[in-house]
């Protein structure tokens, strides 16, 4: 067992590395976005990630044996090393006061055996450092880092990925309920006498199947309702504090960044190009300004315009991607919509009962086929029923019970349309113009004064697209690498 213990030059090391940012304050996409999209982690495992390998460069320091990182930490250290300067002038210079080299592995067993024992010995100096065992989400057991994988890069925008299924050990407990219960009224209809609908007629079948898509619509509801109760906080202690944060619970990212757009059209900072034919453009304005009473968002979304010419507005969008992420996490933390994973368990639970309808109407049409009758009215309610379910998951309420709350507050607090005379706003600030936005959407550029800007964020749907869409929201509701194979290789001094 390591005997490396804690002192003062721990606790040293320990200050400036805990002061030492991955994240550059005035980067569109920071270290910690580029981390998760690369990865497709979540945002609360990317956060663990980073605080674990800060531990890991701790332990490559004072643990006085050459230490092997888990896979996990092995991606933060391979990107963290892309990072030239803050890796080798502010980590390895300024904090560590030496190189820290990445060693991969030259394979066959000896190699697999010596790095195997080193990250046996780098778990054990870590629980007598820390004082605790290390998280198995991050740091797996020998065995388990070290099991034959085959990995390569994949291009995620070439092909698709699809995981092994490995969700039932983990199936969300709130859609046990509803999911038994939508089996238990199926299985009597499909197999129990006059309940047996597969064997209803034409005319029969259709009334039986709009009344069951019906009624498995409102299920759906009644379902989401109550989850919704149940998964989401009813109050939050911090109000919304600022236009773009009431933006994103209004519409998302989209409307944030809209939001965004309207101030700094308002302070003269971007100047919008739009054209009857192509699409439309931003650009910046030839003045400089002193931002130093700007909100951090304004800065950054007039850092994405190009310094000369135009951008396309849809690429001002995608640039500003990791700022409407950045949105969406604070806003989860605070308990005013819900997490990703919260909103698939919601959409999951509104789509059981529609779905069970959808593939009962399917079956019907299998016999129909076989026994050689009409189906064309039922695939046509198929159809409709399909488009319906889509647009009903759409739909789903990213917003908690707290959320919804709150927005109910801010619209009643704030008006959707400006005061304006004639072609001019009368007096308007730019948090003003940015919270009529939040408030009344994109409608509420839809006069003189902002003509311009209007037109030019609200041209083809192509356009516009891109950038904000796992953040969206609808005006009604918000709606790897490492140890395997032998081993990533550690580090010595």
């Amino acid at each position: 067992m390591s005997q490396v213990t804690w002192n003062a030059d721990v606790e040293q090391t320990w200050c400036a590395l805990q002061a030492l940012s991955l994240d550059d304050a005035e980067s569109l996409f920071p270290f910690s976005a580029r981390l998760k999209k690369e990865n497709g982690w979540t945002v609360g495992f990317t956060r663990q990630a980073i605080e674990e390998y800060r531990r890991f460069l701790l332990l490559a320091k004072h643990a006085g044996h050459p230490v092997t990182p888990s896979p996990a930490i092995d991606q933060v250290w391979h990107l963290h090393l892309v990072y030239t300067r803050s890796y080798w002038e502010e980590l390895c210079k300024g904090v560590l006061g030496q190189p820290l080299h990445h060693h991969p592995t030259s394979g066959g067993s000896d190699e697999g055996a010596k790095f195997r024992q080193q990250y046996l010995r780098t778990l054990q100096s870590y629980q007598a450092l820390f004082g605790e065992a290390p998280p198995e989400e991050i740091w797996p057991a020998v065995d388990e880092c070290f099991r034959p994988k085959r990995e390569r890069w994949v291009d995620a925008n070439r092909h698709w990925l699809i995981p092994r299924p490995n969700w039932w050990p983990r199936l969300n407990r709130h859609l046990a309920r509803p999911a038994a219960l939508v089996l238990g009224l199926a299985l009597p209809m499909a197999g129990c006498g006059d309940w047996n609908v597969l064997d209803y007629r034409g005319e029969t079948f259709l009334l039986f199947y709009v009344l069951a898509f019906i009624g498995a619509l409102a299920l759906s509801f009644l379902i989401t309702s109550k989850l919704r109760q149940r998964m989401g906080p009813s109050e939050v202690t911090n109000p919304i504090a600022d236009p773009y944060e009431a933006a994103f619970l209004g519409g998302g990212g989209r409307r944030m960044i809209d939001a965004l757009f309207s101030a700094l059209f308002v302070r003269g900072a971007i100047r919008p190009k739009s054209t009857t034919t192509g699409p439309a453009h931003l650009g910046r304005s030839e003045k400089e300004f002193d931002q130093a009473d700007w909100h951090p968002f304004e800065s950054l979304c007039l850092k994405a315009l190009p310094g000369e010419g135009t951008a396309k507005v849809g690429s001002v969008r995608d640039s500003l991607t990791a700022l409407s992420e950045t949105m969406r996490e604070s806003m989860t933390e605070c308990g005013f919509v819900f997490s990703s994973a919260q909103l698939a368990s919601l959409r999951w639970a509104a789509a059981l009962p529609l779905l069970a309808v959808i593939a009962t109407g399917f079956a019907k049409v299998v016999v129909g086929v076989g026994r050689d009758r009409p189906v064309t009215f039922l695939v046509i309610l198929l159809l409709i029923s399909a488009v319906a379910t889509v647009y009903r998951l759409v739909r789903v309420n990213r917003r908690t019970p707290a959320g919804q709350t709150a927005w109910k507050e801010l619209r009643a607090a704030n008006p959707t349309k400006p005061v304006h005379s004639g072609q001019e706003l009368l007096s308007i600030e730019p948090a003003t113009a940015a919270l009529l936005v939040a408030i009344g959407g994109s409608a509420a550029l839809k006069i003189p004064a902002f003509g311009e800007l209007h037109q030019a964020i609200h041209r083809h749907g192509a356009d516009a697209g891109g950038g904000c869409g796992s953040s969206g929201c609808s005006d009604g509701g918000c709606g790897g690498g490492g140890c395997g194979g032998g081993g990533c290789g550690g580090c010595g001094d």
